[in-house]
């Protein structure tokens, strides 16, 4: 049972900061011209990882089976993990003041978003590989989720 809980705690961290980086790319998208592509990849890739773990609690429930899932998403090396620290990673990418995103956009912010913006190509290659990375994990969640509800 601890080992449950201690798995549904790092899916909620991870759908947490999920939701940070989301609003960042949301608010990037929309804030700066020509935002780069990549945000929209990142975007896409942790809209999608959300979803599936926003999801693990009902699967694992209603089938019989949940241990075992739950120990191979589990553990030190485990598919939660890296996504944790691949998320992480990618929200690291951003600015540290701009984890409070606000509807209402000041022209200072706009500013700022727009200096990020020219700096993002120093930051593309890794934002690449991370969506590469979280696609593979988002892969391996999903089967292991999919294997065991079939």
């Amino acid at each position: 049972m601890a080992e449950a809980f201690g798995v549904f705690a790092s899916i909620v961290s991870i759908i947490q900061i999920a939701d940070r980086v989301i609003g960042l790319c949301k608010f990037y998208i929309e804030t700066v011209h020509d935002a780069p592509s990549d945000l929209r990849s990142i975007l896409l890739e942790t809209s999608m990882m959300k979803a599936i773990l926003e999801n693990v609690d009902p699967l694992i429930s209603s089938s019989g089976e949940g241990t075992s899932i739950l120990k191979r998403l589990s553990g030190p090396d485990s598919p939660i993990q890296a996504c944790h620290t691949i998320m992480t990673k990618m929200e690291a990418l951003f600015p540290s003041n701009y984890h409070q995103v606000h509807d209402n956009t000041s022209k200072r912010q706009k500013v700022k978003a727009s200096l990020a913006n020219l700096a993002w190509p120093f930051k593309a290659d890794r934002a690449k590989k991370l969506v590469g990375d979280l696609s593979n994990v988002k892969a391996t969640i999903n089967l292991a989720l999919t294997v065991q509800t079939t």
